[in-house]
Parts: C-alpha cells; sequence; structure tokens
C-alpha cells in the first residue's frame, strides 16, 4: 500500500509491482511508459487528480478499481482478469486498450475519447459519460454493452480494424455485443460506422445520422425516440425491425426476415429498400414511395387512405407503383430502389405513389 496522502507519485518509466494487493493514495499520478501490476486487486485513488497512463504505460490487476480526475490512457493498457471499474472526469483513450474478463464499468463525468482506441470485456460493458467518440475504435462486450451519453459518435467503424494490445494483433472497430442499449439525448453519429449484436439492438435518441453505416444483428433492432430519421445505410435485423421517428426517410436498406414497423407521427418516404420476411407495418400521416418500383407480392394492403399523387383513390389486395408506368402485381419483379415488400402483410395509415398508378386486385 502507498499512502501519499495529496502529494503526486511518478513512475514514469518506472515499475511497481507485487504478488498480492496493491492499493495507491495519491494525488497526480505519472505512469508514462511504466508499470503498476498485481497479482491481487489494484485500487487507485488520485484524490481527483489526473492519473497518466500514457505511452505504453501498463496497469494491470486482477480486479481493478480507479478513481482519478482525467484519465490519459493513449496507447496505454489498463487490464484487469476479473472486473474492473473507473470513475474519472475525463478519459482519453486514443490507441489505448481498457480491458476487463469480466464487467468493465466506466463511470465518466467528461468526455470519453476512444479514437482508434479498444474498450471491451468477455462480460457486460457499462459506459455513461457526457460525451462519448469511438471514432475508428472498438467498444464490446461479450455480454451487454450499455452506453449513455450526450452524444455518441461511431464513425469510420465499418469495415475497419482496430490494433489490439492482447490477442489477436486486430479487431474490428464498432460498437458490439450480445445486446447494444444506447441512449443519447441529443444525437447519436454511425456515419461510415458499425453497429452490431448477437441478439439485440436498441437506441433511443432524437437524432442518428446511418450514412454509409450498418445497423445489423440477426435479433431484433428497436430505433425509437427520433425526431428526423432519414436512413441513408442498411438496417438489418434477423428478427424484427422496429423504427420510431416523427418522420421517416428511407432513402437506403431496411431489411428483415422477420416484421418490419415504421411508425412515423407526421409522414414516411420511402426512396430505398423495405423488405419484411413477415409483415411490413407502416404508421404515418402520409406514406410515400418516391422512385423506381415498389411492390408487396401476394399481399394484401390495407389503408384508411390510398392514394396517388394524380388522385386515383385505390384499394385492396396488392399494390405496384413504378413511376408513372402501371404493373401488374403478380407480373412486377423486385428493382433494386423504391421497393417494400413482406412475405405476409403490409399495412399502412395511409399510403401514396408518385407519378403512378397503384393497381390492386378486382379494381
Amino acid at each position: 500500500s502507498i499512502d501519499t496522502r495529496s502529494g503526486s507519485v511518478n513512475n514514469a518509466a518506472g515499475t511497481m509491482a507485487t504478488r498480492g494487493a496493491l492499493t495507491l493514495h495519491a494525488g497526480a499520478v505519472n505512469n508514462e511508459s511504466g508499470a503498476l501490476e498485481a497479482k491481487g486487486s489494484l485500487t487507485a485513488f488520485t484524490n481527483g487528480a489526473a492519473f497518466d497512463n500514457s505511452a505504453s504505460g501498463r496497469v494491470i490487476g486482477d480486479r481493478i478499481a480507479l478513481s482519478a480526475g482525467e484519465l490519459k490512457n493513449n496507447t496505454g493498457l489498463i487490464s484487469a482478469t476479473t472486473t474492473s471499474s473507473l470513475h474519472t472526469t475525463a478519459i482519453e483513450n486514443h490507441g489505448g486498450a481498457i480491458l476487463a474478463g469480466q464487467s468493465l464499468e466506466l463511470v465518466n463525468q467528461g468526455a470519453l475519447n476512444n479514437a482508434a482506441g479498444q474498450i471491451g470485456s468477455d462480460a457486460d460493458v457499462k459506459i455513461a459519460s457526457t460525451a462519448i467518440d469511438n471514432t475508428a475504435g472498438a467498444i464490446y462486450a461479450g455480454g451487454t454493452l450499455s452506453a449513455t451519453a450526450a452524444t455518441i459518435i461511431n464513425a469510420a467503424t465499418r469495415d475497419v480494424t482496430v490494433d489490439t494490445h492482447t490477442g489477436p494483433s486486430s479487431m474490428p472497430a464498432g460498437l458490439q455485443g450480445t445486446d447494444v442499449m444506447l441512449l443519447a439525448n441529443q444525437s447519436i453519429d454511425n456515419r461510415q460506422g458499425q453497429i452490431l449484436a448477437r441478439r439485440a439492438i436498441s437506441s433511443t435518441t432524437p437524432s442518428l445520422s446511418n450514412d454509409a453505416g450498418k445497423i445489423e444483428t440477426p435479433g431484433h433492432i428497436k430505433l425509437a425516440g427520433l425526431d428526423a430519421f432519414v436512413n441513408r445505410g442498411d438496417i438489418n435485423g434477423g428478427t424484427a425491425v422496429a423504427i420510431h421517428a416523427n418522420t421517416i426517410d428511407n432513402r437506403d436498406t431496411v431489411q428483415s426476415k422477420g416484421d418490419i414497423t415504421v411508425d412515423a407521427n407526421t409522414s414516411f418516404k420511402n426512396s430505398g429498400r423495405m423488405i419484411a420476411g413477415g409483415d411490413l407495418t407502416a404508421t404515418a400521416g402520409r406514406t410515400r414511395r418516391t422512385t423506381s418500383r415498389t411492390q408487396i407480392p401476394d399481399s394484401p394492403l390495407t389503408a384508411e387512405r390510398a392514394f396517388n399523387d394524380q388522385g386515383m383513390p385505390s384499394t385492396a389486395h396488392a399494390a405496384v407503383s413504378n413511376d408513372a408506368q402501371d404493373v401488374p402485381a403478380a407480373h412486377q419483379a423486385p428493382s433494386p430502389e423504391g421497393i417494400a415488400t413482406a412475405s405476409e402483410t403490409v399495412t399502412t395509415d395511409a399510403a401514396a405513389t408518385t407519378d403512378g398508378a397503384m393497381p390492386t386486385d378486382g379494381v
């Protein structure tokens, strides 16, 4: 045990190691290129002062508990065999690694910068911060990944790898877990990013950017709390996809082997692909498909009000819009754009097409 009260500790390029537990009570700690290692638990309190573990510094223990002001771990390693709990005012982990064999908890009063860094656990990971920046970085959990912040940035993580400090030399970037739960009261930026889960993905935020991004799981996806959502990426939920927003504009791909539910308070616009193996349900003040073909093969379309921009009312069992060209539903082939398909049923509160008709069985 080392207790300097509020005095600083300088272990730059040095080593403090023990076969048992290591407890450190101090002011500022400088462990740049140094090593703090314990076979047992490692506990460090800095009385709100900074803890610098940059430049390949190492903090290694069976269990780690760290309470500090600003934590700098740029290209450093903080690794616990079992659990790890870090309470800080800010974290810089550029190119660094914060790892745990069991649960990992990061409670951060300021910003967390994990650009090109690695944060992960074989079990659950829980992060609470004012802002999370995972640009070209990897945050992953063998169990549930839970991240809460005002803003979450996961940009530039799609088809990108991150250099690791342990195990394989690299790993996929992005936000990953068995379950991924994201809560951001301002925004989530997934441009050219990827959010992956083995079971379920849920996000609650008023603003989600998914340009050239990927949100994918063999389970279900729920995107809630959105204001104006424009999808220019790939959303793929194996069992189900549910999107809840004020307005929804799909310009790329939303697909599921199961059901798709689109719930827009005011308007829903689809100029991309929306493909469901089960039911496709869209609830909105106005449903619009603006380009190419819209196909619902062998499926009833039910609507309180179905129409096109030429004012032709249409109701009944199947509808196809092909930009001013009427094509019988039974003979219509899928198109790469403007597709809304379902194997079972498609239900909308109101449906519309642009420059075309909606031919239906028996009309």
